[in-house]
């Protein structure tokens, strides 16, 4: 099977084209269900309530105040078919974009529960976060460990939940800064930085393309644009 490379942390194609088409399902669920799915910024309760429904759980999201040099958020799902989210407060010294990244870290969190399967679930958050760390710097040339594969594509779903590829073009096109572009999306000017990075946008154009996904709603629009 091959394998597709996300910066130097590799997962393999299948996982990564399952989780493209989960965000297409999400997408398609707002799109039927929500009565203006194409606002922006795309909003999380509706994000999380299509997760809820479609997948089965229960979710509860908190903002919790503790210190931590590279865990943001963390995801716990019980045998009940419930499922906390816990962001945490501080994420960066402006308060706008502190918020924004709230928003992206609760997407991401809320990913696992429609990407993971039981082999991806991570019972040691703290050590997966190291080894995910160790890997994207100093093993990239072989599939990441599952859990940690489970980790990338979590933020891979979230990025193109939160910033719809058919708006990346012209957002390219238009020449403006990342961090003006993150307050149309209310993302952290990271998540506009990487989804339009040349390797982001070559790898979601050729899965969009694959899979016959149209983003948020917009079935005239053309990802491989």
């Amino acid at each position: 099977m091959p394998d597709s490379s996300n910066g130097s942390t590799w997962v393999y194609s299948a996982k990564l084209e399952s989780a493209f088409r989960k965000v297409s399902d999400i997408q398609e669920f707002v799109r039927q269900y929500v009565i203006a799915p194409d606002k922006l910024p795309v909003s999380v309760e509706d994000t999380q309530w299509a997760i809820e429904e479609k997948y089965g759980f229960k979710i509860t999201k908190e903002l919790v105040d503790f210190e931590a040099e590279h865990i943001r958020g963390m995801m716990e799902r019980y045998e009940n078919g419930t499922a906390h989210v816990f962001i945490r407060q501080r994420q960066d010294n402006d308060l706008t974009v502190n918020g924004y990244w709230h928003r992206f870290i609760a997407v991401k969190e809320l990913s696992h529960l429609a990407i993971d399967e039981k082999e991806d679930f991570n019972w040691d958050g703290s050590k997966t976060i190291e080894e995910l760390i160790a890997d994207h710097i100093f093993e990239g040339m072989r599939p990441a460990k599952i859990e940690i594969q489970s980790e990338v594509l979590a933020e891979l779903v979230a990025i193109e939940i939160l910033y719809p590829m058919e708006f990346r073009q012209a957002d390219i096109e238009s020449g403006r800064l990342p961090s003006d572009l993150a307050k149309d999306y209310g993302v952290p000017p990271y998540v506009i930085e990487r989804a339009l990075s040349q390797g982001h946008m070559k790898m979601a154009r050729a899965l969009w393309h694959e899979i016959g996904g149209h983003g948020l709603g917009g079935l005239g629009s053309d990802p491989a644009g």
